[in-house]
């Protein structure tokens, strides 16, 4: 019989770590926190900005009551081309170090422009996510007070290019990653978790601008009336001025510019003339090509609904439309409808 060997013994070793936090997730509008395995569908359409609902975050500290989070990361994971983005870090020198990194941040106006720009761009990928966490801090988020202030609420949206449809197989397999981390048995120690909550991209067919109409007699400051008006008289008077003295004019215009000038001279005049007879001017009301303003254009923007259900069209900015004295802070677009925006 071989000699048997010295079976190896199994050593387990037991670590006494301090109480950890247990980061909870949900919709602002729920008490309920999210599973695990949530998926939150977004909308979106090409050159498209979506805003997902916000979310309320939350320290479940369990039976012992201890176990604060001491530092929270929110990622942006499995965007096209971007294999992981730090969106969101409240530790202030590492915030500021991925500031300095990304060239594209050099102040909040130019982030804002790059994010809401980015759909009119080519080369870009097609999706770009950013988080708005005005006022997001720990100590919100790890009172024990049930009643969550602002400080516990976290917003995202989406921002897709022109062409997304064409870059984006499988919708994508986009996730929100908060990594956070609580006590440390050592300096030299970090125990961090993470919760994800992912990302259904449902490419839908958005409103389009079916038409742009010029309309420049909806300015009531244009006087565009009186131009037209002013117009259609001079347009009368040379309408009542007889053919042969029209001519006669010509001839001595001609004839003036033979006594004081060559012959190309004359030609130029015979020219302008003929240029004259067609001015812009007069095919003001004429010539749908045409139109008058002052230092503001207005337009009808028709707005096609060509999705299933109703649209509710507004601009952060200001109005969508309308006229000084009656604005348009949002326009209601039913299914399968076409409204025309004054704007």
């Amino acid at each position: 019989n071989a000699p048997k060997q010295d079976e190896q013994q199994m050593v387990v070793r037991l670590e006494s770590v301090p109480a950890q936090p247990n980061l909870l997730v949900s919709f602002a509008a729920s008490q309920s926190p999210l599973e695990e395995d949530a998926n939150v569908p977004v909308h979106l359409s090409d050159g498209e900005i979506f805003t997902i609902p916000p979310f309320r975050l939350e320290n479940d500290f369990g039976k012992s009551g201890m176990g604060e989070i001491e530092r929270l990361q929110v990622l942006a994971v499995g965007l096209p081309g971007i294999p992981d983005e730090t969106l969101f870090d409240t530790d202030a020198l590492a915030a500021a170090l991925e500031e300095e990194e990304d060239v594209l941040t050099e102040s909040d106006s130019e982030a804002e422009e790059d994010f809401e720009e980015m759909m009119d761009c080519d080369g870009l990928p097609p999706l770009k996510m950013k988080v708005i966490a005005e006022g997001l801090d720990l100590k919100s988020i790890n009172d024990k007070n049930r009643n969550k202030g602002e400080g516990s609420i976290v917003k995202f949206q989406m921002a897709a290019t022109h062409d997304m449809g064409d870059q984006l197989a499988n919708g994508g397999n986009v996730r929100i990653r908060f990594r956070y981390r609580g006590p440390s048995p050592n300096p030299a120690t970090e125990i961090w978790r993470k919760r994800e909550i992912s990302l259904r991209i449902i490419r839908v067919k958005g409103p389009r601008i079916s038409s742009l109409t010029f309309r420049s007699d909806l300015s009531w400051g244009s006087s565009y009336s009186e131009l037209c008006n002013s117009l259609a008289m001079q347009r009368r008077r040379l309408d009542a001025t007889p053919k042969w003295e029209s001519s006669n004019h010509k001839h001595r215009m001609q004839t003036r510019s033979h006594s004081f000038s060559s012959t190309m001279d004359a030609l130029s005049i015979d020219m302008t003339l003929d240029v004259a007879d067609d001015s812009i001017l007069n095919r003001v009301g004429m010539d749908n090509g045409v139109h008058v303003s002052a230092d503001e254009v207005v337009l009808l923007m028709a707005v096609a609904n060509e999705t299933n259900s109703t649209i509710i069209l507004s601009n952060k900015k200001g109005a969508v439309g309308g006229f000084e004295g009656s604005p348009m802070p949002t326009v209601k677009v039913t299914s399968g409808v076409s409204v025309k925006i004054p704007v």
